[in-house]
């Protein structure tokens, strides 16, 4: 069935796509180029030649003005189209890397390496056969005797056996990236992702006869390994390069269908801990990080604030730095500002979580929730009518070490909350009410 589908996909291929055969020695056009470009240039060697021929002073004026607007044009389109290229690595890096290759002028081949016997290679085969040894040797190969005992768990049904759904495969097909390489069978991405539609029927026979036999085709098999250096260590060694594999694109759709059937088997069944956030959707990396830095870093940075309420602006930068480093190392965010990867993480500052934090002892110790005096620390306004009516008096005080004292800090800020967060009453019940005030 494969072999059928397969030699149809390359005898259309071979028909239907169109060929490009570069002349030998012709140089691609820059890819900044534009048409206005082209034209610009085109216009300034039309003077060129015009000079050259009659040598007159108003030709040559003419070509000077000529070139002023080309090389003008060329600056513009090489200035826009690099700012195009740089807002779209993240989500296009094919052309980011595609441009920083046509800028570089050496090329990254492999050079020669150092054999077993300490001679160095002399042709790419004897290369291929150092490194092959050299990945093979690294590769794990477990031991299928030896599989750890796992304890016995309930569950309704067990996946023994599934039906693959044309309309599941079509959406991976669809879901593929048309700018990636093909793997080793020369079956393009963008070619079937183009014809998912059409595709999406014959490849589900496919796969479902895979499953059901429990083998695949011999080009599903085969992998096109790409050695890459390290950047570190000796170029000689083999051991300073890493494999980088490309594999059929059609094997790797069915490898999304079986593991979407493997994690719907797990969830369905509850077979997996709450604790277990890799490979498992709407658990990411940044959701797994808010969860360890408002675990374990915060509280620590937190620690004491009514007692050691940091007052000068270094003190303060100094501890707000150990969130900003914290936030930075979420890849997908860390181009952003401060602020704004607090309103992504939806984390507040830690200023305002002491601001916050000041408030909620206050209305512990002023509501009786601690076994503390509030006569000790306060003197409650009686005689106020604005606002609500546990309003406190703000003595003068003769030092800044007595200003920034709890009891005075928080006076402005307590003063100021309106009267339904005063009126909480609970503890939780103030901090849902002050969260939505502020």
């Amino acid at each position: 069935m494969w072999k059928i589908f397969y030699e149809k996909y390359k005898k259309c291929v071979e028909t239907y796509i169109p060929k490009t055969n570069p002349k030998p020695g012709c140089q691609p056009k820059p890819l900044w180029l534009t048409f206005d470009c082209l034209s610009n240039i085109k216009r300034k060697q039309k003077a060129w030649s015009r000079y050259l021929a009659t040598r007159r002073a108003v030709d040559f004026d003419f070509y000077k003005v000529a070139r002023n607007r080309a090389n003008e044009n060329v600056r513009k389109a090489k200035k826009e189209y690099e700012k195009l290229v740089a807002s779209k690595a993240k989500t296009e890096p094919k052309h980011f890397w595609t441009y920083v290759k046509s800028k570089v002028k050496s090329k990254s081949a492999v050079s020669n390496l150092m054999k077993p016997n300490g001679n160095l290679t002399t042709s790419d085969k004897e290369k291929a056969t150092v490194l092959n040894d050299f990945f093979t040797s690294v590769f794990t190969a477990e031991n299928p005797n030896n599989i750890p005992n796992i304890e016995e768990r309930n569950f309704e049904s067990s996946l023994d056996h599934f039906v693959i759904n044309q309309d599941t495969v079509e959406k991976y097909l669809l879901l593929l990236n048309g700018s990636k390489s093909m793997g080793p069978d020369n079956i393009h991405p963008l070619i079937v992702k183009s014809m998912a539609n059409t595709f999406s029927k014959p490849l589900t026979l496919i796969f479902q006869k895979s499953i059901d036999t429990g083998k695949i085709p011999k080009e599903w098999k085969d992998a096109r390994v790409t050695p890459l250096f390290k950047n570190k260590g000796s170029k000689l060694d083999a051991g300073n390069y890493r494999p980088v594999s490309l594999t059929s694109i059609v094997c790797k759709t069915l490898e999304k269908v079986i593991r979407k059937e493997m994690i719907d088997h797990l969830i369905t069944n509850n077979l997996l801990s709450d604790s277990q956030f890799g490979f498992r959707s709407g658990r990411s990396y940044q959701y797994t990080f808010l969860r360890l830095y408002v675990a374990l870093v915060r509280p620590h940075v937190e620690y004491g604030n009514t007692i050691w309420y940091p007052h000068l602006k270094k003190d303060i930068n100094a501890v707000e730095k150990v969130q900003m480093r914290a936030t930075k190392l979420i890849p997908d965010i860390r181009h952003l500002s401060y602020e704004d990867r607090l309103k992504v993480l939806k984390l507040p500052s830690l200023t305002h979580r002491r601001r916050r934090g000041d408030m909620i002892q206050a209305f512990k110790i002023l509501k009786g929730f601690e076994d503390i005096s509030y006569e000790r620390f306060f003197t409650v306004i009686s005689t106020n009518t604005r606002g609500h009516n546990w309003k406190l008096a703000k003595p003068r005080c003769n030092t800044s070490f007595r200003l920034r004292h709890f009891s005075q800090r928080i006076i402005n800020d307590w003063n100021n909350l309106p009267v339904e967060v005063i009126s909480s009453k609970t503890v939780e019940a103030f901090k849902i009410s002050i969260d939505r005030h502020w």
